[in-house]
């Protein structure tokens, strides 16, 4: 077959016609390979590419010029071409000459008649292209280099300023990562212009400048940047884009404004402190004054000798000498610091303050004098001015009882002095305060009042006055009142100091205080008092009231102060009313009850209290308290109703009733305990209940009163209940009782008991008859859990070695047989479980675990479980959450899940195409928060018939014989559901039609409770805790939600979405791993088949767990060497699971502590869950566990424990 092909080939390129004018004359190297490998012909362009000729191909094998590495992947793309498929490579091949050439080589299939004949070779040389990206990539990295590791921000722009690539010392610069200012405009940022004048500004567009900007942090600050900018043009030497590199210059631009401004502040401060200044420069005899020097003398000195000349007629006569003297200091280059008067022509003094200092050449001789005057007349007039004002302050201070400081106008307020008073008043030394900030003294409450205080009276600039506490040296807070004002400067304006006298007012606060708690607590009593308030003159009119007498009358405060009390009170009632008013005029308190008309008519009963106003021991007015007494009048009518109604209830009632005082006699009895007993009811009265009715016990011997439970309620006040016990009747009969003992309770005391009974003889019999059964369904239900165990673990060795032969090499037959062995062990398994299902329901031992879950994911997982099936079928399977369905609910998950797994698996099962979709819509809003729920199946499939739909939920039944000889099954599925879904309190139903599907629609109730803690993830938790790992969540958790699927929107599974979704997993490391960074495991099974099976999953995932035999061994295990997780059997021989994992979680430190995760064959019940859990175990899991259960399981814990699964994906 292969020479047909290779001779078809031979032909085809004899017959190319055009096609082989293209194959000689292309510039690159074609050659023709058949199907074997062999070249069988080649190009022109092939001796020009490798040197060598055309005929020296002929069959040579493909590769035979390729270096090693191309030889590799020629294999791959000529096996590809072979199936019909172009690729692709670069490699590289010796030229002849002996140079390397580079090559992009692609294999394309010669096709003939849809089959492949041979495969065309197209290489073209890209040695040149290869080297030019070489050099590309270098500079690149040169550039990358200089941008990301130098100071100065390196960027590109458009000639626009917009940015094109910026380095990463933006950062440092302005604030900004580099992708933030990708694509913006960087003259935006330019807050202000030094190099260039307003229009220019951030002109980019000459060949090279420098401009220096201050420009926008990004924290909001302001940088000075000096940028250097290039233009770069293209090939055409047009302008393309912009280079810029910019530095911070903001220290040095910075400098030269203080420099600026310094000077500007020296001219300034020389005109506002009247300084003048001159100069003389000794070797060229240059002399110049400032203008403020010349201001001061009045006139312009061109040279020293004419300045001393003149100064010389116009000085004091006493400060002559002291000036001569300093001019020859000077000359001799000593310093002076003098002060001298000069006559005006007005015959003032005009005193002057004058220094000078010389300056150096390098050799040490002098060569420029600089001199300062200075005009100090005004300040030597303030000065004495000042001293004669602190003389006569000092006077002050010294003799005034109050306190008098000065302070500084800031936030410390400062003492800058404190008169001699402060001694008596605050037992401080003047010294002691001055220097410390006032607030130091102050009540830390009163500061921020202080503060606030002084700074709104600093703004208006006003006398103030305000009261606060201070600190006496004893520790002691005395009220002070500090009046004060602000002393300004009279050249600036500016506050300069705060003047401040303060007084003791203690005594006065305190005063205030009293006062002010008395008021208080009047008014507190009058206005808040639960009872209405008022007072009356000697007259009976309102004078005050509070607002609760307001709500009582229903008139205004307004309206009753113009009324008298007999306008209010009920006529009935008036006489009555003005005799306790008349008392209470003459002294007497009275307290009685009226009834007053409310304004909309209604009578108001009250009860009144009047109390005489007592001044100067005479009645001035009368005080009135009243309360509405109204419903607790009605409520005394309602007792004395109730009264007769209990005496009815009491004669009604089946129950035996009867109470008893604290001694233990009758004091009433109703009348189906005195028939019950045997007596009348007059006769059981006043007599010693115990001696009639409890005196003898069932075996006729005598009963002490004192172990009577009736007797012990009277004595420590607990209730008490008793299931079972004896009364005797008058005639000497006894019966079985029930009954309950209840304390009776007054004002804390047990002042007797009241007992409630019912004869429950026959009651009795029935309950024994009910414990009888019950024993029966136990010994059932443990038969069941027994055989369950007994069956799974040989079932559990078939389907595990079943799985293990099916993973070696068989014939088409041994695979047919195996798989028929597999799918057959797993039914049967499914049969055992559905018949242990139905027989716990049966016996009512089918607990519900409600908890709060996440019911997007529950759904999902189920889906996600059926996925395989109906992919294989071709069958679209779809659900949707309605929006309004809350995203968590309280109910049992795993229930929910297997009437689920039963509904969906009946569809695919009775369903050949078409689609399946789950709906949950909410159906009603139960009491907050409890909501329903519906949930629907609905499939395409054979539909059941309206007269076989009534078998569908009945135990072992099916619709037809012949679906169970198609489809098998044991007929307990949809029994099971209706069971399940019934103790959940909902109901199922079903709507379908032969040939067009079927609807499976039951309801669902979340459960109104706060849910207890899942035991399961407690343990888990406390599991992580003891390893010292935090616990996270992984993505098969509650919380996860596929893609597409969630509340409130529609999920669809396409089967190529299924396909895709099965391939994706995690890659492996790229790096090898070390022993101890994998899990390491302990497998601890009794039953030698099941052990292999379980090794063996565990070793397709890359772990080599160690193996015991029974808990003794697995403890023997643990001490030679740590593991990080344990899979137990909890039913071995020697020692089992749970008293093992106890062991070792009482022998193990917390560091070393490993994971128990145990497994039980039998079924797995809520007792034996919390007794695995309560020794320690992670988890409960049942046999047979499948590949997906143990890889999620390792996924999870890898996950937690930090620890890696080679083979595991994710």
């Amino acid at each position: 077959m292969i020479n047909d092909k290779n001779g078809l080939l031979r032909q085809l390129l004899s017959e190319g016609g055009t096609y082989k004018s293209l194959y000689v004359n292309h510039p690159d190297a074609i050659c023709v390979i058949d199907v074997e490998g062999n070249y069988v012909d080649a190009n022109p362009a092939t001796e020009r590419a490798t040197g060598y000729p055309s005929g020296q191909f002929l069959r040579q094998s493909i590769g035979w010029l390729l270096c090693e590495q191309g030889r590799k992947k020629k294999d791959a793309y000529f096996r590809q071409a072979l199936e019909g498929k172009s690729g692709s490579f670069q490699a590289s091949f010796k030229h002849r000459d002996g140079h390397t050439c580079d090559a992009c080589i692609t294999y394309v299939p010669i096709v003939h008649q849809d089959e492949v004949v041979g495969v065309f070779l197209i290489s073209k040389d890209i040695t040149e292209v290869k080297a030019v990206q070489e050099s590309l990539e270098q500079s690149r990295q040169l550039y990358e280099l200089v941008s990301n590791y130098a100071e100065d921000v390196i960027a590109s722009t458009d000639l626009e300023g917009n940015c094109l690539s910026i380095s990463p010392a933006i950062r440092n610069l302005l604030g900004y990562e580099p992708h933030e200012l990708i694509g913006k405009n960087l003259r935006h940022l330019i807050i202000q212009n030094e190099s260039k004048s307003a229009e220019e500004e951030g002109s980019w567009d000459n060949d090279r400048s420098v401009l220096i900007n201050l420009v926008q942090h990004k924290n909001g600050g302001e940088v000075w940047a000096e940028t250097r900018i290039r233009i770069i043009y293209d090939e055409h030497g047009v302008p393309a884009k912009a280079l810029a590199i910019a530095r911070d210059v903001t220290a040095r631009q910075e400098a030269e404004i203080k420099l600026r401004k310094s000077e500007e502040t020296l001219a300034q401060a020389q005109r506002l402190a009247v300084i003048g200044s001159w100069d003389l420069d000794m070797l060229t005899g240059r002399f110049s004054t400032s203008n403020e020097f010349n201001r001061i003398f009045r006139q312009k000195f061109r040279t020293m000798p004419e300045m001393n000349e003149a100064l010389r007629k116009r000085l004091h006569p006493v400060d002559v000498p002291l000036y001569e003297q300093a001019m020859n200091d000077i000359l001799q280059g000593v310093p002076y610091e003098i002060t001298y008067r000069i006559m005006l022509e007005s015959d003032e003094l005009q005193v002057i303050r004058s220094q000078a200092t010389i300056e150096c050449d390098s050799s040490g001789a002098p060569a420029r004098i600089i001199g300062v005057v200075q005009d100090i007349t005004d300040r030597q007039k303030i000065e004495a001015a000042l001293r004669e004002s602190e003389r006569q302050f000092r006077l002050i201070s010294e003799y005034s009882m109050d306190l008098i400081s000065r302070h500084t106008a800031d936030e410390e307020a400062v003492y800058l002095f404190a008169s001699q008073s402060s001694v008596s008043l605050l037992g401080y030394e003047p010294e002691e305060m001055t220097g410390r900030s006032a607030y130091e003294f102050y009540h830390p409450e009163d500061v921020p009042m202080v503060k606030e205080y002084l700074e709104t009276q600093m703004k208006s600039r006003k006398v103030y006055t305000v009261t606060y506490r201070i600190r006496c040296k004893d520790g002691r807070y005395i009220w002070f009142e500090s009046t004060g004002r602000y002393r300004y400067d009279q050249l600036t304006g500016e506050i300069d100091e705060m003047i401040v006298i303060s007084r003791d007012v203690t005594e006065r606060k305190e005063s205030e205080r009293r006062l002010q708690e008395s008021q208080q607590r009047y008014k507190s009593l009058f206005e808040y008092s639960p009872a209405s308030v008022y007072s009356m003159d000697l007259h009976g009119r309102y004078l005050t009231l509070n607002f609760n007498f307001e709500l009582l009358t229903g008139y205004s405060r307004e309206e009753l102060t113009m009324m008298c009390f007999h306008d209010l009170i009920d006529p009935a009632d008036l006489v009555k009313t003005v005799h306790h008013f008349e008392l209470a005029k003459e002294g007497k308190p009275q307290t009685y009850e009226t009834a007053v008309i409310h304004k909309d008519g209604t009578h108001i009963a009250i009860a009144v209290t009047n109390v005489p106003i007592m001044v100067d021991k005479r009645v001035v007015g009368v005080y009135g308290l009243a309360s509405d007494i109204t419903e607790r009048k009605r409520y005394v009518e309602q007792i004395e109703k109730l009264s007769y109604l209990h005496s009815l209830i009491l004669g009604s009632v089946s129950e035996g009733i009867y109470g008893l005082d604290e001694s233990g006699r009758t004091v009433f009895i109703n009348k189906a305990a005195a028939d019950m007993l045997g007596y009348e009811q007059k006769d059981f009265i006043g007599k010693s209940n115990h001696s009639l009715i409890h005196h003898t016990t069932s075996d006729g011997s005598d009963y002490p009163a004192e172990l009577c439970p009736i007797f012990q309620t009277m004595q420590d006040g607990i209730s008490r209940a008793v299931k079972e016990d004896v009364f005797w009747r008058r005639d000497g009969s006894s019966f079985l009782v029930e009954y309950t003992v209840n304390p009776m309770i007054e004002r804390g005391q047990i002042v007797g008991s009241v007992v409630v009974f019912q004869d429950i003889t026959g009651e009795r019999e029935i309950l024994r008859a009910k414990e009888s059964a019950e024993r029966t369904a136990l010994a059932k239900s443990e038969f069941l859990a027994t055989m369950s165990h007994e069956i799974r673990t040989p079932m559990n060795g078939v389907i595990g070695m079943t799985d293990l032969l099916l993973e070696t090499e068989l014939n088409e037959e041994q695979r047919y047989y195996a798989d028929i062995i597999s799918s057959s062990s797993h039914a049967l398994l499914a049969i055992l479980d559905d018949v242990l299902d139905f027989s716990k329901i049966e016996a009512g031992k089918m607990a519900l675990d409600y908890e709060q879950f996440d019911l997007n994911a529950c759904v999902w997982n189920v889906v996600e479980l059926f996925l395989p099936s109906a992919d294989k079928k071709g069958i679209q399977l779809t659900y949707h959450i309605a929006p309004d369905v809350p995203e968590h609910i309280v109910s049992d998950p795993v229930r929910l899940r297997q009437i689920l797994v039963n509904l969906i698996g009946n569809a695919l099962k009775f369903t050949e195409q078409g689609e399946i979709s789950i709906s949950i819509v909410k159906k009603e809003t139960l009491t907050p928060p409890a909501v329903l729920l519906e949930v629907s199946v609905s499939d395409t499939g054979i539909g059941i018939s309206e007269d076989q739909r009534h078998k569908l939920f009945q135990s072992f039944s099916q619709v037809h014989p012949a679906i169970n000889r198609k489809y098998g099954g044991t007929g307990l599925g949809l029994a099971i559901c209706k069971k399940m879904v019934e103790l959940m309190g909902g109901s199922i139903t079903v709507e379908s039609k032969e040939g067009y599907g079927s609807t499976f629609r039951f309801t669902l109730i979340s459960g109104e409770r706060e849910v207890e803690p899942d035991c399961e993830g407690l343990a888990l938790g406390q599991q992580l805790e003891l390893l010292g790992c935090p616990e996270k969540q992984s993505s098969s958790g509650p919380n996860f939600c596929p893609d597409g699927a969630g509340q409130g929107i529609s999920a669809t599974v396409a089967v190529n979405e299924t396909a895709a979704a099965r391939e994706a997993g995690l890659e492996r490391p790229a790096f090898p791993l070390k022993q101890e960074d994998l899990l390491s495991v302990l497998v601890v099974e009794d039953h030698p088949v099941n052990c292999q099976i379980f090794v063996h999953m565990l070793e397709k995932l890359g772990l080599a767990p160690d193996v015991a035999h029974n808990g003794v061994e697995a403890m023997e295990a643990l001490s030679s060497r740590p593991y990080d997780l344990i899979f137990m059997d909890i039913e071995m021989p020697v020692m089992d699971g749970i008293k093992a994992a106890r062991l070792i979680r009482q022998w193990l430190p917390v560091d070393q502590m490993p994971v128990i995760v145990g497994m039980s064959s039998s079924e797995v019940i809520e007792q034996q869950r919390e007794r695995c859990l309560a020794s320690g175990m992670a988890n409960l899991l049942q046999k047979p566990l499948c590949d997906h259960e143990v890889a999620l399981l390792l996924l999870e814990w890898s996950r937690r424990l930090g620890k890696a699964c080679p083979e595991l994906k994710e």
